[in-house]
């Protein structure tokens, strides 16, 4: 009976967050990516056609599902949710595994466990859902409770262990600034076991193997992102994008106090639970460092830290429940339980789950000025204003950017008469214009306001720019200006 309730807890938490992820709209930088995933699937190329600023990996996953999203015509964003979906489960059915392997973790406060590891991955990425931080937990979330488990004896087949390392390189791969979160987890397990043998287990030399490979791969395959993209990121766009430092300490507060109960309840537990509490606390506080690391203050980028760190508290309760007599287990849980409930509902309560749509900015314009367009240039920092949008609408996309991300840079350096001699400033004019010659997009939306995201100063003239190019002045003959709206001009093509 009580196996039946804990399952029918589990599915239903999947068919809520089903429901909403299927009537939601999907992350903007996960738009882009399946976007970009598209475009590879028809002949296109990595960091040439699509000047995307991150590692390849995030992109190379995405292709399987937008394959079969395309061949079964149910589309790519319903496909991909449907992928981390069944990601979830199996990552869950890998930890449930690796806690039924160590005898002395009790079958109730397990469950217990798992079910509250199961409302914490499919609800606190919230609109996050599919972004790559969410994607990094599920991959990298087994990994854990199998080094905990092999260092209680636990023997997992060597196949498994290979799958689960791999799949944890994955993670780390993903955001490699996130490698201080294994080594937090092995650390714990040296200080706790004394086994340094451990550390040359199966799942960690996959897991080696694994990165290897994929930087072998990006040498080989892509090595415009090493030679062309990596100098723009770390000069053009690491120094301009991110909030301020406030809002970047503010947006970690909840995650570190988290793990600061975490580390309060975890003294006050024993057993294998407490080890567990300590593994994911070790973790967290990696992911911790991560954020700072990157230093942007983006909320997706803290949501491992807040995953790890919900789910370490979880972990330490079940282990005081579990050494508790009898008498005092009703009061003390409840009082627990209650904790553990409100810090998680700090983030459940404050962030809607489904991802708004944004194209209602853009909509209204092209309704009225170019019913009939197929493809579309949006002038702005803000990878939102053209995803999902653009993927939901089926446009063309005409820029190789998702985004005008090397504006910030320009605004830095040039406001007005002439460029500055400046290597980056060259590549973004001559790349956007190119753009725009060989899309020749049947509607532009220029970014007018005086706040536009991450420019320097508040305010950047894209066409003034745009016409110290000399091809600008014969192509922009082609276009006129047809309204203004919601802080964007409206051109459309003559």
């Amino acid at each position: 009976m009580r196996r039946r309730l804990i399952a029918a807890s589990i599915v239903a938490l999947f068919v809520i967050q089903a429901i909403i992820r299927f009537r939601s709209d999907i992350h903007h930088d996960v738009a882009w990516y399946l976007y970009i995933a598209g475009g590879l699937l028809h002949g296109k190329h990595l960091y040439t056609d699509f000047l995307e600023v991150n590692p390849p990996l995030g992109i190379w996953l995405t292709l399987p599902a937008v394959w079969l999203g395309s061949l079964t015509g149910l589309g790519s964003i319903k496909v991909f949710y449907s992928v981390l979906l069944a990601l979830t489960a199996g990552s869950l059915l890998l930890v449930n595994r690796y806690l039924r392997l160590v005898r002395d973790v009790p079958g109730t406060e397990r469950a217990m466990l798992c079910v509250f590891i199961a409302a914490v991955i499919l609800f606190m990425p919230a609109m996050d859902f599919a972004e790559r931080e969410h994607l990094m937990v599920l991959l990298f979330l087994p990994w854990p409770f199998l080094r905990f488990a092999r260092s209680r004896g636990a023997q997992p087949g060597l196949a498994e262990a290979a799958i689960v390392g791999m799949m944890a390189a994955m993670a780390i791969c993903i955001k490699p600034q996130s490698l201080l979160a294994p080594l937090g987890v092995e650390l714990v397990l040296l200080l706790r076991f004394r086994n340094f043998r451990g550390l040359f287990a199966v799942e960690n030399i996959a897991a080696a193997a694994f990165a290897l490979l994929y930087g072998a791969a990006i040498i080989i395959f892509e090595p415009n992102f090493l030679e062309t993209i990596m100098p723009l990121g770390v000069n053009a766009y690491v120094p301009f994008y991110g909030y301020a430092h406030s809002m970047i300490w503010l947006f970690s507060l909840h995650s570190v106090l988290l793990v600061g109960f975490a580390v309060f309840l975890w003294r006050r537990t024993e057993g294998p639970l407490a080890d567990i509490a300590a593994l994911l606390g070790a973790a967290a506080l990696g992911f911790i460092l991560s954020y700072f690391i990157q230093y942007k203050g983006f909320q997706y980028q803290i949501l491992p830290a807040r995953i790890f760190a919900g789910i370490a508290c979880a972990a330490a309760v079940s282990g005081i429940v579990a050494q508790m007599p009898f008498a005092r287990w009703l009061p003390a849980t409840k009082f627990l339980v209650a904790m553990s409930v409100f810090t998680v509902a700090v983030d459940f309560g404050f962030q809607r789950q489904a991802y708004p749509d944004n194209g209602g900015i853009f909509d209204s314009g092209i309704a009225r000025y170019a019913p009939k367009a197929r493809s579309i240039f949006i002038a702005s920092t803000q990878v939102s204003h053209g995803f999902p949008f653009t993927l939901n609408r089926n446009f063309v996309w005409a820029s190789r950017f998702p985004t005008q991300w090397l504006t910030p840079y320009v605004a830095s350096k040039w406001q007005a008469g002439t460029l500055p001699s400046d290597g980056i400033v060259a590549h973004a004019l001559d790349w956007t214009v190119s753009d725009l010659v060989a899309f020749h997009p049947d509607i532009i939306f220029i970014d007018e306001s005086s706040k536009q995201f991450y420019v320097p100063g508040g305010r950047f003239d894209y066409l003034e720019f745009w016409a110290n190019d000399p091809r600008f002045e014969m192509l922009w003959k082609g276009y006129e200006r047809r309204a203004s709206m919601n802080g964007f001009a409206v051109y459309t093509a003559r």
